[in-house]
């Protein structure tokens, strides 16, 4: 019950979502509207579970001044004032002068440029590496791009010949076989993402009700992870020591009684090399 009740209503909830692009009726509308209301209710909530999930992780290495605990407590500090001047503001906290702006304005803004800055160099060395003329396609996105960054200066307008054609070819490139792939890339990753949603409409998605993923690779005696009772866990641990073995697991993943005696190094026991060796 705990496993069919949500996914009878993601694929009740879901179908009717998909209807409203082919239902062009106002009640219809209504309904639709109001389940994305609830749809923003559950996603401030997940929201909130994350930011608990956040504390939660962090906070004890930060307690224990494990490696880099600085960065965790500078995160959570900034978390909490945030919050806290967020909620001290209220409905004036994005109108200038509010505390919650100067964050705003002088504290994340500088810190995204920072970012975005830093990441200028990232794509400048994978640009390097790519625009390497090995094939035909390289040689043609190589000089695709060499015409528009020219394009795109001042120089460009100003070179003898072509100078006066450049903002053509720029306007071109980026208008036909940029606009091109972009939409191709925009399909594939639609049908790319409509994939995993017909799964979990049909029940077939494994990873929110609790198996693991190589669970549907191994068959139904398969170890299953993601237990949610004794019984649950009674039947891991026997499928374990039934099929590890076949499975090639090692003797102490598989529950032999007589891996306890293997020599135990970085924290799991691994057989003595030798005849019969894992």
């Amino acid at each position: 019950m705990r496993r069919t009740v949500p996914l009878v209503l993601t694929f009740v909830v879901g179908i009717f979502m998909i209807g409203e692009f082919f239902i062009p009726h106002w009640a219809y509308r209504e309904v639709t509207a109001e389940l994305l209301i609830w749809g923003l209710i559950l996603a401030a909530a997940a929201y909130l579970l994350g930011l608990l999930n956040l504390v939660q992780i962090n906070l004890p290495k930060v307690l224990r001044r494990e490696p880099e605990w600085g960065y965790k407590a500078v995160m959570l500090v900034g978390i909490a004032v945030t919050l806290v001047i967020g909620f001290v503001d209220a409905e004036t906290r994005y109108d200038p002068g509010t505390a919650y702006r100067w964050l705003y304005d002088f504290v994340l803004t500088p810190l995204n440029a920072t970012m975005f800055s830093l990441l200028a160099f990232y794509i400048a060395s994978a640009a390097f590496r790519a625009f390497r003329a090995r094939n035909l396609e390289a040689a043609l996105l190589l000089g695709a791009a060499v015409l528009v960054m020219i394009g795109r200066v001042p120089y460009g307008e100003n070179l003898p010949v072509i100078g006066e054609y450049m903002p053509r070819i720029v306007n071109w490139i980026m208008d036909v076989p940029n606009t091109a792939a972009r939409r191709a890339i925009f399909m594939g990753a639609a049908l790319g993402g409509g994939a995993p949603a017909l799964r979990g409409l049909r029940g077939r998605e494994r990873a929110p009700r609790g198996p693991g993923p190589c669970a549907s690779s191994w068959g139904s005696s398969a170890p299953t992870w993601g237990v949610t009772d004794e019984r649950d866990l009674d039947r891991s641990h026997a499928s374990l020591r039934a099929d590890g073995p076949a499975l090639g697991l090692p003797r102490h993943v598989a529950g032999d009684p007589a891996a306890d005696a293997l020599p135990l190094r970085d924290g799991v026991r691994h057989r003595r090399a030798g005849p019969g060796a894992l």
